[in-house]
């Protein structure tokens, strides 16, 4: 079977947090997404890129009149380019949220 080791990931300080995605374009770059709690106590977007050991948070653009945003899942073919796909609820509404990089 595979063994698995625990990375080191620090989490957003004083708050939850969740990665519900992960996708490797080459054996030293990963992404990882998920969500945060907010200062206003709700979700907003959380993006990890691994950087040697480390996976420091990146930041991504919330979209116009979200209230809270959450990535699912995300696929990456390569290092230059890739998709994040999720959520994000505004007054009365959960709306699609996919957002591109590269």
């Amino acid at each position: 079977g595979i063994a698995l080791s625990r990375e080191t990931s620090s989490d957003p300080a004083g708050t939850s947090s969740a990665l519900t995605g992960v996708s490797c374009p080459s054996p030293t770059t990963c992404f990882a997404v998920g969500w945060r709690l907010g200062s206003t106590g709700r979700a907003d977007m959380l993006v990890k890129t691994m950087s040697g050991t480390k996976w420091p948070t990146t930041s991504t653009p919330t979209p116009p009149g979200a209230r809270s945003s959450i990535f699912h899942a995300l696929s990456c073919p390569s290092t230059a380019a890739g998709f994040a796909v999720g959520d994000y609820e505004t007054v009365g509404a959960i709306r699609t949220l996919v957002e591109r990089y590269g």
